[in-house]
């Protein structure tokens, strides 16, 4: 059994596991007075009988450090109708809620963390349309890796796994069902982004990543400027739909170096800045806009000292369909045609003339050799 002790405020009022499995949560909460700092060790039921007792997520629900929380979609500007004449505005809410967070620390990058297992998830017995869970996992290097050369497609090293697990909700549904511009894009992105070639994409590659940091004073100068602007992620993430779940790999090692450089500065300082994150698709007509964000969230003070291992791979099998039995069908017949078994036997063939009938019994040796002549006798003359 795996044991962390976290040090946090004692102002704990409304504090929820956001995504346990149980409701026998494996977190123990001391109460105490407030302003003083209490202890609350964090434990997993690994080894244990049922695997579905074990805790999901790194991150509690909440607004003191080490928590997420939901992010108003009004938070983040997004493109109008006309743009770019038309000035930016504040987005809609989204379509899915995040309902939790996972920090992982691994060697080597991990794509489909709930296909395989690391990501555990009440996955539906069927495929749903659209997904009810979107997974967003961003892949951070741990080193900034080569200044002048390109890196490859499938650059690889330490790193962490930021993972952002949404849960469509009951609005976002009946939202997804009508004319909505934002809701149609998404559903031509589901239908057309998978099947897209990694290094050609078009509908993948309008995925939008936001980011922005609530105090500007607590980052770089360089980076200030691109404070709440979007990035396009398009040759650096892959798409999966796995039964009821769309995985969104993104990949910073293929970013540029001055890309990858300025989130390593901006990486080293997460456990002192509260960020806003969103998700949403690029609108490129007016048919498409106004944008509206997918899903957004808070994470506050959210450093990689929280991370956990990333655990070994325990591939989910891919829900099995039943096979029907087609039905033999049998030809028509024609008319006229009656069933062999309704046509009468023929009748049995008449016994030759003059042949009395064999009897059976004992005398059959004896009758055998009298019926040669008897039946001579009397057969008729010609």
């Amino acid at each position: 059994m795996r044991r962390r002790l976290r040090k946090v405020s004692a102002r704990l009022t409304g504090r929820h596991h956001a995504f346990s499995a149980s409701s026998s949560s494996s977190s123990v909460v001391k109460e105490e007075e407030p302003g003083v700092v209490v202890e609350i060790p964090v434990s997993s039921t690994k080894g244990s009988e049922s695997e579905e007792e074990e805790k999901w997520t790194t991150l509690e629900r909440g607004e003191w450090p080490g928590t997420f929380s939901d992010a108003p979609g009004s938070t983040f500007r997004v493109r109008q109708v006309g743009y770019p004449k038309t000035p930016k505005a504040a987005s809609g809410e989204g379509f899915y809620r995040v309902v939790g967070v996972d920090i992982l620390r691994a060697n080597n990058r991990r794509d489909n963390l709930v296909e395989n297992g690391i990501v555990r998830l009440p996955l539906g017995d069927n495929c749903s349309f659209p997904p009810r869970w979107l997974v967003v996992n961003a892949q951070l290097p741990d080193e900034t890796g080569p200044v002048f050369s390109r890196p490859p497609p499938d650059a690889d090293g330490k790193c962490h796994s930021i993972a952002l697990i949404c849960e469509l909700t009951e609005s976002g549904k009946k939202r997804l069902e009508t004319s909505e511009p934002a809701a149609r894009l998404f559903i031509d992105f589901l239908r057309a982004a998978p099947s897209e070639p990694r290094e050609e994409p078009d509908f993948r590659g309008r995925f939008k990543v936001i980011v922005g940091v609530k105090d500007p004073k607590d980052l770089p100068a360089i980076a200030r400027s691109y404070n709440y602007k979007p990035a396009l992620i398009t040759k650096s993430g892959s798409l999966n739909l796995f039964r009821d779940v769309m995985e969104m790999n993104v990949s910073v090692f293929r970013f540029g170096y001055s890309s990858r450089s300025g989130l390593s500065l901006l990486t080293a300082r997460f456990a002192a800045l509260v960020l806003d994150v969103a998700f949403l698709l690029e609108g490129r007509s007016d048919a498409e806009l106004p944008e509206c964000v997918l899903a957004a969230a808070t994470l506050h003070n959210c450093g990689y000292d929280l991370a956990r291992p990333m655990p070994p791979p325990r591939p989910v099998a891919a829900k099995k369909k039943k096979k029907k039995r087609k039905k033999k069908r049998k030809s028509p017949r024609p008319a006229g045609h009656s069933s062999p078994a309704l046509v009468p036997p023929p009748p049995p063939p008449d016994p030759k003339p003059g042949l009395p009938d064999k009897p059976h019994g004992p005398l059959d040796a004896l009758w055998a050799a009298v019926l040669p002549a008897a039946c001579h006798a009397r057969q008729p003359n010609p």
